[in-house]
């Protein structure tokens, strides 16, 4: 299975987009009561234009899409997509149920939609401005050498799977673990950790397929580095940490240039239909028991597959389908806006050139990324899980239209400089570009924190690839 658009599948794609668009519009604008949501049927168009066609364009044209691009797939599947499956629901209704609790008027609706619109302006801006200059370098093949340090760094995979198992258990990390941790003085180590074990499997993937690392010590560590990477995420209780694990595997896979198995995409796709049920049924028990989490896992693993197979991939589907669902949340976010006190008009900014790096015990008052649990609260009153109003909501609480603008702007800014100055034909530039593609393709963090984690990443991952890593050209200048 060749990931690489034709000509011939290019243009079927984008036809096949606007064909089902405008269908779905001739339908929509002759049947639909509100004039709001015609009006956001239309502006449908635009913002389909701006972001799915975006990346099926640099797809085609680029092979490999910008990272931007990815954000851009993301906030159609999340946000554009799904007000386009509600829109017919919504013109009968006055208002939507939002976390089971909060009725969110539809009035938001079209709201959201100017908003997105707005953020992908924005977005687009950050990107030609930088663009505008000569900034990109040209990096010559980067030619790898061997890994140094080879115990060293065997050692240093079996101690991160270690600390991870050991910070799920002991409820420090995962679904249900105190939120306290993320801002106390544990937030550091918690943040090394969830960098460092994503940069060990890209490499070790990039190593793998690649470069075709062979061996019974090498091939014993990338089996059971993946083996922990998924048993953690089952035990964390959070689906993305299931799927992001094959997501960070794939890409270097792709990049080698190898083919994906048709059988091996039938797989995965039966493998998530069945990861939701499994994970609803974990988190049930856990809420409801004392027994530790691997125990709750095995539960939830023989509850799951006690029920008719037809029936958890409906319940999967369905999950995934609520998944996606993030536009009335983000409706939510317009209602609340004016009351919304915890970070407005872009202030905490000012803290982004320095509060990445510093620690918080150094810097107390740097900003904490609790806004979640704080929102889940102000619907619910519980203070045991998150929700997100995705990264649009979140940019509109700052404060409106334009600190959407402003920090979409930021957001494309920052992202294409690290685009532009990126070797994505060395080894550093695939890992970098891994890392940064998995988080950009989700909707739930707010900019601030995308930019933050962003240069931890990179920085991090910079630190260890340079320590592990060397090169024919250094190998050559160290002997001279």
């Amino acid at each position: 299975m060749k990931l690489r658009l034709s000509k011939q599948k290019y243009w079927f794609l984008k036809f096949l987009i606007w064909l089902s668009y405008v269908v779905y519009a001739i339908i929509a604008l002759t049947t639909f009561q509100n004039f709001e949501l015609k009006v956001g049927v239309l502006l449908c168009g635009v913002l389909i234009e701006l972001s799915v066609i975006s990346f099926v364009n640099n797809w085609y044209k680029l092979i490999t899409p910008k990272l931007l691009d990815w954000f851009r797939l993301g906030t159609f599947l999340t946000l554009i997509l799904n007000f386009l499956s509600l829109a017919f629901f919504l013109d009968s209704e006055d208002s939507i149920l939002v976390n089971n609790m909060k009725l969110v008027s539809i009035d938001s609706a079209l709201v959201m939609l100017f908003v997105i619109l707005i953020g992908l302006l924005g977005l687009n801006f950050g990107q030609l401005f930088v663009e505008s200059f000569p900034l990109k370098k040209k990096h010559p093949e980067e030619k790898f050498y061997k890994v140094q340090r080879l115990n060293l760094f065997y050692l240093l995979i079996i101690l991160i799977s270690i600390i991870q198992i050991y910070l799920m258990i002991n409820g420090f990390i995962g679904y249900g673990s105190d939120k306290s941790y993320n801002i106390s003085q544990y937030s550091v180590l918690l943040q090394i950790i969830g960098i460092i074990a994503p940069f060990f499997l890209v490499l070790l993937s990039f190593l793998k397929f690649h470069f075709k690392f062979r061996g019974r010590i090498f091939n014993s560590i990338f089996v059971g580095f993946i083996l922990v990477q998924f048993l953690v995420g089952f035990l964390s209780g959070m689906k993305e940490n299931i799927i992001t694990p094959i997501i960070l595997i794939s890409v270097p896979y792709i990049f080698s240039g190898r083919k994906i198995p048709k059988l091996s995409v039938i797989i995965f796709i039966i493998f998530i239909f069945f990861v939701y049920p499994i994970n609803n049924n974990y988190r049930d028990i856990l809420n409801n028991s004392n027994i530790n989490k691997s125990q709750a896992l095995n539960l939830a693993i023989v509850s799951t597959f006690s029920d008719n197979p037809l029936e958890l991939i409906s319940t999967g589907s369905e999950s995934y389908s609520n998944r996606l669902s993030l536009f009335p949340m983000a409706m939510y976010s317009v209602q609340i806006e004016q009351s919304w006190n915890e970070y407005k008009y872009l202030d905490r900014y000012l803290f982004l050139p320095i509060a990445w790096l510093v620690p918080r015990v150094l810097l107390p008052q740097k900003p904490t990324s609790d806004t979640g649990s704080k929102l889940y609260q102000t619907i619910t009153g519980g203070t045991n899980n998150s929700v997100t109003p995705s990264t649009f909501g979140w940019a509109y609480l700052e404060g409106g239209y334009i600190p959407v603008f402003v920090s979409f702007l930021i957001l494309g800014l920052f992202v294409t400089i690290i685009q532009t100055q990126l070797n994505i034909h060395s080894i550093f530039g695939i890992i970098i570009y891994s890392l940064l593609l998995s988080g950009l393709l989700k909707m739930e963090s707010d900019i601030y924190f995308r930019i933050s984690g962003m240069l931890q990443t990179i920085l991090i991952s910079y630190i260890l690839y340079n320590f592990f890593i060397t090169h024919k050209n250094s190998l050559k200048n160290a002997e001279t």
